[in-house]
């Protein structure tokens, strides 16, 4: 049933031009979920062939808007241990953010090896995946020590949105340099860096996916 509803959907995508939120504009999803989520859900990654992981992951990523596959599979925190392996191994991009963003959310036994994996996916070679990955570190306490020391270096990349998830970071970490680089923000000058800045400084919400 998966691999009919995965071949389905990319005749579809074929047909597309798939830019911005492309996917959602699937009419066939409810069948696409009701094929994926069983085997996602239910069945261990242990048991998957070469076919069937390439299928959940492709899925997956495809669900970049609604994230619902990877939010409910983070809930079990053995199973996303070995979907965020997998999506390491051979995820596209788009799967490996989503993954690397919810790791944070796995149950607490499972957090020391939810931090080990996230420390690869900071060194992945696409920068929204290092981005999430950084961020994900920020929102588990035990793993503050490396966010802090990640977003550091992110704001040495000068990179625009490296700078706004690193204040993300040094203010959620409760780094006694953020002060430092809120100044540094002012600095740097562009628009979005000082916005976000300006919100940390207010106490107010910054953007939730810098």
């Amino acid at each position: 049933m998966l691999e009919r509803q995965v071949k389905r959907f990319r005749e579809w995508a074929s047909l597309q031009v798939q830019a911005g939120e492309w996917e959602t504009y699937y009419p066939h999803w409810d069948d696409l979920y009701a094929a994926v989520l069983p085997i996602a859900l239910g069945v261990s990654p242990a048991q998957w062939d070469e076919e069937t992981a390439t299928d959940v992951l492709y899925v997956l990523a495809r669900d970049n808007e609604d994230q619902r596959i990877v939010e409910d599979v983070s809930e079990d925190g053995e199973r996303m241990l070995a979907i965020a392996e997998l999506a390491l191994q051979k995820g596209e991009h788009e799967a490996r953010w989503q993954v690397a963003a919810y790791l944070s959310n796995v149950p607490q036994q499972h957090a020391e090896a939810a931090e080990h994996l996230l420390l690869r996916f900071v060194t992945d070679e696409d920068e929204y995946v290092r981005r999430r990955a950084m961020l994900a570190l920020s929102e588990m306490p035990s793993s503050h020590e490396h966010a802090e020391r990640l977003a550091f270096g992110a704001w040495e990349t000068e990179e625009e949105y490296q700078r706004i998830a690193a204040l993300v970071v040094l203010s959620r970490v409760k780094s006694p340099r953020l002060r430092e680089y809120l100044l540094r923000a002012r600095e740097d000058g562009r628009r979005y860096v000082v916005e976000n800045a300006e919100r940390i400084e207010a106490g107010r919400q910054w953007w939730d996916n810098p």
